[in-house]
């Protein structure tokens, strides 16, 4: 499963009141893990950052908020979700691409195209 979930993890204002995030209730529950989904953006992670849960280095847009007073935000609401049924790791390599590659920013090139940075990964069979 790979796409614009629009949620990141933690929780929102709206998601605190109801107890939950979208993309850790796709992910699956804490209480069954062989049934939890992997999340590959997060395994690209170094280990430190997985460790205490630091995802400020993963952000798949960036938008002027103006409810604080224009500042960007970076948000990381796309995944790459994937079963952990099969040995072993079958899906690596995640990757955000903010650059096209000539080196040239994507935003630059094509303004209007999208308001996320596309998400790659390697999936072995």
């Amino acid at each position: 499963m790979c796409g614009d979930i629009n949620d990141g993890p933690g929780l929102d204002a709206s998601e605190r009141k109801l107890f939950g995030s979208g993309v850790e209730r796709l992910m699956g529950l804490i209480w069954r893990p062989q049934h939890c989904l992997g999340n590959a953006l997060f395994d690209s992670l170094p280990a430190k950052d997985r460790q205490e849960l630091d995802f400020s280095s993963i952000f798949t847009t960036t938008f002027r908020d103006p409810i604080f007073e224009n500042t960007y935000q970076h948000e990381w609401i796309d995944h790459i979700l994937y079963s952990r049924n099969q040995a072993g790791q079958w899906v690596t390599g995640a990757q955000v691409h903010s650059k096209l590659p000539d080196g040239t920013a994507i935003f630059t090139k094509y303004k209007h195209a999208s308001d996320h940075f596309p998400i790659s990964a390697d999936v072995t069979t």
